[in-house]
């Protein structure tokens, strides 16, 4: 069993292979809810090439128009 508390924050190196190396920080929390659960946060330093590098394989997962954006944004049905 591996205790997510005790690594709670530092830096993961992801090496994507179209894109190259990424170099993200984290950081856990605990759901005081839920004990069985944890939040894993992901985040680059700004200006950083690691930055620019998940800015552009964001950008693959963008809408292509302006109707798909209002689309992805309206509230659902059901």
């Amino acid at each position: 069993m591996h205790r997510v508390d005790q690594c709670a924050h530092g830096f993961q190196r992801l090496d994507q292979s179209v894109v190259g190396e990424l170099t993200l920080s984290y950081e856990t929390l605990a759901l005081p809810a839920d004990p069985d659960q944890t939040m894993v946060l992901f985040t680059t330093e700004p200006a950083s090439a690691s930055a620019d590098t998940l800015r552009l394989l964001a950008s693959w997962t963008a809408p292509t128009s302006t109707h798909e954006v209002a689309s992805s944004r309206a509230p659902s049905s059901g």
